[in-house]
């Protein structure tokens, strides 16, 4: 391979820890497809994505922060929820016209729960905003307090 050789991956879809449609993206084949991309030193990742799944968007963030490879993330229409976070393992971002980034705070749903899982639920919403405010944080240089506020709206 070229000294300067590069590769692309697409990130179409909602993000989940398994595939339930078909058209999920799951850290395990994002893994996969980016270990098949082999020695690269460039990766341009095209991503359109509503979000989804927190821990699963959190470990494709990993996997591309920790690749030896320049990292360009295009977000091609949007790029929201934990679809955000993903983009912010890019060295460069790249939004054309027309396309959009959302952050919020986390959210899940509890169902047959009594008082104490609710607040026990709340402080675990809290520790996963806290870990993504660190991602948003590193990325923009911006305050925590700055990011809550942004997220909050």
């Amino acid at each position: 391979m070229s000294k300067n050789n590069s590769a692309e991956l697409q990130l179409y879809g909602p993000v989940s820890e398994y595939s339930w449609w078909g058209d999920e993206v799951t850290p395990k084949a994002f893994r996969d497809e980016l270990n098949a991309l082999g020695d690269v030193d460039e990766i341009v990742v095209r991503l359109n994505s509503a979000g989804g799944d927190v821990f699963a968007g959190l470990h494709i963030y990993q996997l591309l922060k920790e690749h030896k490879a320049k990292v360009t993330v295009r977000v091609e229409g949007l790029a929201a929820s934990i679809a955000s976070i993903i983009a912010c393992a890019g060295d460069t971002i790249i939004m054309p016209k027309g396309s959009m980034m959302m952050i919020h705070n986390p959210w899940t749903s509890v169902w047959g729960a009594e008082a104490n899982d609710l607040r026990h639920t709340a402080d675990v919403l809290d520790k996963i905003r806290d870990a993504l405010v660190e991602v948003y944080a590193e990325k923009t240089g911006m305050e925590a307090d700055e990011i809550k506020a942004l997220m909050d709206a």
